[in-house]
């Protein structure tokens, strides 16, 4: 049935990206609907920048690899590291460039 198929499809992926400068790959996972929702409620906190870091860093399992404390260590990091795993995050979630960096807007 189509529901089946839709429901039971393994849709959900982990994205390898190498970051040279730290000599390891990383995985951005594609998020959910429901994810999205937590994404839009950390992107309010007063360290969203680091908590949401810590949500797209992700090991080959698909495992967040950072607590919250250690999320705030990601601030140290260069900047130009870090805008292109925001740019690649967003590029794998939002199907184009105007929507890229924002939350999708969904309705309970």
């Amino acid at each position: 049935m189509l529901k089946d198929q839709i429901l039971n499809a393994d849709d959900r992926k982990l994205e390898p990206m190498h970051i040279e400068e730290w000599n390891t790959t990383i995985y951005l996972p594609v998020v959910t609907v429901g994810e999205s929702k937590q994404l839009a409620e950390m992107a309010k906190q007063d360290d969203s920048t680091a908590q949401l870091l810590g949500f797209y860093i992700r090991d080959e399992q698909g495992n967040r690899v950072f607590d919250e404390e250690e999320c705030k260590q990601l601030m140290n990091k260069p900047l130009s590291i870090i805008n292109r795993i925001v740019d690649r995050f967003n590029k794998l979630n939002f199907a184009d460039d105007e929507a890229a960096g924002k939350s999708p807007q969904t309705t309970d």
